[in-house]
């Protein structure tokens, strides 16, 4: 339902996107239309605004028509303005007086032209001669302007020449004094040497800082690879380690451990050895008591034999005779002890009833003879004959006499059937006190080798962190030793200072050095620029003297001149204001008579372009108005306009400030010089000579190692393939032989069968020279569910999952090898588990039986497992281990069908 309402809202959303781009292309056609509206609007506007137009022309034509102008052009009346014939009429009409008038026009403005042409050509002459002079006078008027402006910087040279002398001597005093200085810093420092020195220790330090930093680079990637191999073993590390100690002790404590694990298993071993010899004697012990007690019973059972021969057990005695040798069968040793200890009653009671026969006999034979008639004294039956009285009589004085040898007899017997009652108790208590002994040492091996499992399993653990462990200890010596060479190349950091002072402080003495190196430098740089500067101010404060004095001379020749160049202005200047004054009437006189004509002409003519042709003419007569006003503005600045001394100090103080920065720059450029000499000079030394040709060498030498390892790594990556492939293929055969072992010999239904499995392959470092690790992980699968199998199964399970997959590695990995080692395969399995191993195994036997070589080698305590390989046909004999009666061990080879030892 949810699924459908979901569908419809997305086809609602898509139904309302779709009505919304309509509604968008809606809104857009109207928008257009819009538009087309306006225009339509506009366009009837425009239409309606010219037939407007065309009405009030209309009108206005009209109205001209029947005007006093209409008349004047001799223009037909209108009387109906809408009649069209009479409006064709007047346009005709009107037409050609146009063109009559037209005609006319042009006739006349020729004549004018003409006219005017003459008159234009008048004007021009006039100009030329008027530019001329006023050509005339700009020139005068610049050279005047020029002489007073080199008369008044000549002056004040002069002015300033008078306390040059003064700071020349000055200069020159600073000049030597900076000279003196030099050469004493100079003397104090040598600043090449200095500098060198400087270059050197800056290379060195560079070589170190590098080296320093490649050093901690590896460090920290060592440290790195430690990091991820304590966090990939943290779980097995705590496991074995309650808290995991540091990297630098790691490796002791781990062996610390793992000896004493050793030490444990060692002992567990030999308790484990010393509790199954035990037991192995307390069930021999056992074997004896029981043979020592079947010897026993056999000696009863004749005792109970000879009594039921002599006829004195009763019917009871043997009905429970009867009764406790069909018990007897049931249990041997216990019923025959039951047996024994009634038969020893039995015995004792027989004893006491033989010797109270004997009164009781003689009691019958005394009432025998007494009476005369006599009868049996048991059972009161009369004897018809006196012989059957004395016969009675006789046979029970017999009965008397043989009761004393029976009674006997039976006390031999029975004191040995009391001595047998007491042996058997003691015996019985013996076996007791051996199978509670067999028991508690039982419990005790158990124990043991649960202990002694949980060890094997520790050390286990400990064998696989083995590489681990031994890997962090490499690489934490490895960065004890890089750390090392870091703090040797800081104490190599400040050459020639004690070792025990500290980088920092070495490295800000350098830099302090440096610094003060930078200064000097930069001061002596200083005194270059200002000796190079004030030499420079002296040279050009000499030539500028030199100059000036010539300048002087010249000036006071100039002065002399003065006067008539004063005196010929003064002319120019009376010639200007004639040529003005002419030039003015010229203008007043001959433009004005001009000017009424052409206005006259154009008051005559209505024609439009006459009209303009004037505007033309008076535009020009401005313009030329214009320019004689700004030639006599020119005059008068010519005649009062001077440079402004201001500017000119400005001027002087911009050339100062750009004398000084040149000869900054030039100083600066001798020390680049100097500079570019030293560094070509160190470029020809043995070091830097063939620079080029090494560089082209090892730049070969690095694109041969290029290529050489872009080669290994592919062909890395290609035998890393082929191993991840060959490492799949050999886990599938794996763990198909653990699934198929599994199933025929584990006898449970909580594990359908178990496999191994591979995690990711981890890469411990990068390129060709990376190590992949691979974690195998034990699971068991139950109807298609993956469980780790590590604290979820018994010791059994564990014991049989390793044999499964140690058989599997064999038959995989280990096929030309034949031999099988299975030491105590049998160790924590139940019965049946053991069985179908028994099974498992046979069944190998019997498929490798062909194998020239296959050899299957068991160490076992269990005798069970040795009877279910007995059943196989090519196992018929085993041999044992045992200790003599002088404590020696000996190997016997027994037969495995009928256990008996072959010498």
């Amino acid at each position: 339902m949810k699924d459908e309402l979901e569908e419809e809202c997305e086809k609602k959303k898509t139904e309302i996107l779709g009505l919304k781009k309509d509604l968008d292309s809606v809104e857009k056609d109207i928008a257009n239309q819009e538009l087309e509206l306006k225009k339509v609007l506009a366009l009837i506007g425009q239409y309606r605004e010219s037939q407007l137009n065309y009405i009030r022309n209309k009108k206005k034509f009209c109205s001209f028509v029947k005007s006093s102008e209409g008349e004047e052009f001799d223009l037909p009346n209108i009387s109906d303005e809408n009649d069209p014939l009479e409006r064709d009429n007047v346009m005709k009409h009107t037409t050609d007086k146009i063109k009559t008038l037209s005609s006319k026009f042009s006739s006349d403005l020729k004549a004018l032209d003409s006219k005017l042409g003459w008159k234009n050509q008048e004007l021009s002459e006039v100009e030329i001669k008027k530019a001329q002079l006023e050509e005339q006078k700009k020139q005068k008027q610049l050279s005047l302007i020029k002489a007073k402006r080199e008369s008044a910087i000549l002056r004040k040279k002069l002015s300033e020449l008078e306390g040059s002398s003064d700071e020349i001597k000055a200069i020159t005093r600073r000049l030597e004094a900076k000279r003196k200085e030099y050469a004493r810093e100079s003397e104090t420092i040598d600043l090449k040497e200095l500098t060198e020195k400087i270059k050197r220790n800056k290379i060195k330090r560079s070589e170190l800082n590098t080296k320093e930093s490649d050093l901690k680079e590896e460090r920290k990637e060592k440290s790195k690879q430690s990091d991820k191999i304590l966090a990939k073993r943290k779980v097995e590390l705590k496991d074995i380690f309650k808290n995991i100690p540091k990297a630098q002790v790691l490796k002791d404590k781990f062996n610390e451990l793992y000896e004493s694990l050793s030490q444990k298993s060692k002992s567990h071993l030999h308790d484990e050895s010393k509790y199954k010899s035990d037991i192995s004697n307390m069930k021999e012990s056992r074997k004896k008591v029981i043979a020592d007690i079947e010897i026993k019973e056999k000696r009863v059972k004749d005792f109970r034999k000879r009594m039921s021969d002599m006829a004195i057990i009763d019917s009871e005695e043997a009905v429970s005779f009867d009764r406790s040798s069909s018990f007897e069968e049931n249990d041997p040793f216990e019923k025959e002890l039951e047996l024994s200890k009634l038969e020893v009653e039995n015995t004792r009671s027989e004893v006491q009833v033989k010797e109270a026969n004997i009164f009781t006999y003689k009691e019958f034979i005394e009432r025998l003879k007494e009476t005369d008639s006599p009868c049996c004294p048991t059972c009161s039956r009369s004897f018809h004959k006196k012989e059957e009285v004395k016969e009675l009589i006789s046979d029970l004085e017999m009965e008397i006499k043989r009761i004393p040898n029976k009674v006997k007899n039976l006390l031999p017997e029975k004191r040995q059937c009391d001595e047998l009652f007491d042996e058997i108790s003691q015996k019985k208590t013996e076996l007791t006190r051996i199978e509670k002994k067999i028991k508690e040492y039982e419990e005790k091996l158990s124990k043991i080798e649960d202990t002694r499992d949980v060890i094997s399993m520790e050390m286990s653990t400990c064998e696989d962190l083995r590489d681990d462990i031994q890997l962090i200890d490499r690489l934490d010596i490895d960065k004890r030793k890089l750390q090392e060479d870091i703090l040797d190349i800081k104490s190599n950091l400040g050459t020639e200072i004690s070792s025990s002072r500290d980088y920092k402080v070495v490295k800000e003495e350098e830099e302090s050095v440096s610094d003060e190196l930078n200064k000097i430098r930069t001061l002596i740089e200083g005194d270059q620029a200002t000796e190079m500067r004030q030499q420079k101010l002296l040279n050009g404060l000499t030539q500028e003297i030199n100059s000036l004095t010539e300048q002087k001379l010249k000036i006071e020749a100039q002065q002399q001149e003065r006067s008539n160049i004063e005196a010929r202005r003064d002319e120019f200047e009376v010639n200007i204001s004639e040529f003005e004054k002419e030039l003015g009437e010229l203008t007043d006189s001959k433009l004005k008579p001009i000017e009424d004509e052409i206005i006259l002409e154009y008051e005559d003519s209505d024609s439009e372009d006459k009209f303009k042709r004037y505007i033309e003419n008076q535009e020009k007569l401005s313009k030329v108005k214009e320019k004689c006003q700004s030639i006599k503005r020119e005059d008068e600045v010519l005649k009062f306009g001077l440079i402004c001394p201001k500017r000119s100090q400005v001027v002087r103080a911009e050339k100062h400030t750009l004398e000084t920065n040149f000869n900054v720059k030039r100083g600066r450029l001798e020390e680049l010089k100097r500079v570019l000499g030293d560094l070509n000079r160190e470029l020809g030394t043995a070091k830097f000579k063939n620079a080029e040709k090494r560089y082209r060498e090892k730049h070969v030498l690095h694109q041969c190692r290029d290529h050489v390892i872009s080669d290994l790594n592919k062909y890395y990556v290609a035998l890393d393939w082929a191993i991840m492939k060959f490492h799949h293929e050999r886990m599938q055969v794996i763990n198909k032989i653990i699934r198929e072992l599994w199933r025929a010999t584990y006898k449970g239904n909580d594990i359908d069968y178990i496999e191994i499995k591979t995690d990711d392959a981890e890469t411990l470092s990068s390129g060709a020279d990376k190590r992949k690790t691979h974690n195998y992980r034990v699971m068991m699968v139950k109807n298609d569910t993956d469980l780790d199998m590590r604290g979820r199964c018994s010791a059994g399970q564990k014991v049989l999952a390793s044999l499964i997959i140690r058989l599997a590695l064999a038959e995989t990995f280990s096929a030309n090898c034949g031999i099988i080692a299975l030491d105590e395969p049998t160790t924590n399995l139940d019965r049946e588990n053991i069985c179908s191993l028994a099974d498992a195994l046979a069944r190998i036997v019997q498929e490798r039986s062909s194998r020239s070589n296959f050899q299957l080698i068991v160490i076992t305590h269990d005798e069970d497992l040795i009877d279910q390989l007995g059943r196989v046909e090519k196992v018929d004999k085993y041999y044992k281990v045992s200790r003599n009666e002088n404590g020696l061990s000996q190997i016997r080879k027994f037969n495995i069908h009928n256990l008996q030892a072959e010498d």
